[in-house]
């Protein structure tokens, strides 16, 4: 008779540290999100300004600043996520098994539509279950049908919480 042994493979999600001034694993969060798996890795933001435009790249991945790991909300006005009036902040689409943004501030994002609506601040679509949570959104413009603030069309299960959404501007919706 033979004897099958079988060992049990665990999979840990790994976590990713980002700080602007190099003293952790990147110093961007987009190149924490290139590094990142699909199954729940976490990347903690250390405070800084990023400008640069986030994409989740359909990966379910939880992404906070020290705000999440700590419970301190300062770091929430010290994270910041800057379009520099150029570009979308963040974009999560096509999210299946869940995803968080928690605790950053998010503004001076930029959306010119040529077709369809969209949105500079965070961008949401086809995507279940996902938290967006302590997070100040402001200052973020829309032209051309673009959304301001944050925009989620065709998404389930979406838990929004401790948000602060004012001063966006649009021609189609401003808020939310």
């Amino acid at each position: 008779l033979g004897i099958i042994l079988m060992i049990p493979i665990i999979l840990f999600a790994t976590t990713f540290t980002v700080d602007i001034n190099g003293g952790q694993d990147f110093t961007s969060i987009q190149n924490a999100i290139y590094a990142a798996s699909w199954n729940g890795d976490r990347i903690i933001v250390y405070p800084g300004t990023y400008c640069e435009s986030v994409n989740y790249l359909e990966k379910n991945l939880v992404i906070g600043s020290l705000e999440m790991t700590t419970g301190n909300e300062s770091y929430i006005g010290q994270t910041i996520i800057d379009g520099e009036n150029q570009r979308r902040c963040v974009n999560i689409f096509n999210i299946t098994e869940g995803a968080v943004l928690e605790g950053f501030t998010i503004k001076n994002g930029l959306f010119y539509s040529g077709w369809g609506i969209s949105a500079s601040g965070i961008n949401v679509g086809s995507t279940n279950h996902l938290i967006i949570k302590n997070c100040h959104i402001y200052h973020n413009m829309g032209y051309n049908m673009g959304v301001g603030g944050v925009k989620i069309e065709a998404s389930d299960d979406i838990t929004l919480s401790g948000l602060s959404i004012h001063d966006n501007r649009s021609n189609a919706c401003a808020g939310l």
